[in-house]
């Protein structure tokens, strides 16, 4: 079971991505990022990548922000992260908090997390789930929306 609560998880990981311009955007999970997970890039040229893990040490989800090429931090102007999650048996919206490193400009953040216990059960288990991200900056929303299918695994680091 515990096993497959992990694959589950996983999954879910592959789902954060942001877009730009207001309009949403989907997004398909890009290679595997400094910190094992997925990275997606920001659509229209931006310089912001976001790549997917999970902290199974402290049982949460984190999505790091970085710049595009480098894998350095790429703060933005937000302290929280918002999601909704859909698939043909939910409709689940939550919020991904900031977690800033220490290198963070104050009130930015290259990090977010949310506890895998505040996550329905259900989002474990789908095989395939919609999820929309979205966040606030100046007078933009930023968004994307990315279907994921849990086919697979993934081997993370954290910082």
């Amino acid at each position: 079971m515990t096993s497959k609560l992990w694959q589950g998880a996983a999954g879910l990981l592959l789902l954060f991505s942001l877009g730009c311009t207001g309009a949403e955007k989907e997004s398909t999970p890009g290679p595997h990022g400094s910190h094992g997970g997925h990275t997606f890039r920001m659509p229209d040229g931006s310089e912001l990548a976001l790549e997917l893990t999970i902290d199974d040490a402290n049982r949460r989800i984190v999505v790091y922000a970085e710049a595009v090429g480098s894998n350095q931090p790429f703060a933005v102007d937000a302290t929280q992260l918002k999601a909704k999650f859909e698939s043909d048996d939910l409709d689940f919206s939550t919020t991904l908090s900031s977690d800033p490193r220490k290198s963070d400009p104050k009130g930015e953040s290259s990090r977010f997390a949310i506890s895998l216990d505040e996550l329905p059960q259900q989002l474990f288990t789908a095989d395939e789930f919609r999820m929309t991200v979205w966040y606030p900056d100046a007078d933009e929303t930023h968004s994307v929306s990315m279907l994921h299918r849990n086919d697979h695994a993934h081997s993370y680091r954290h910082d």
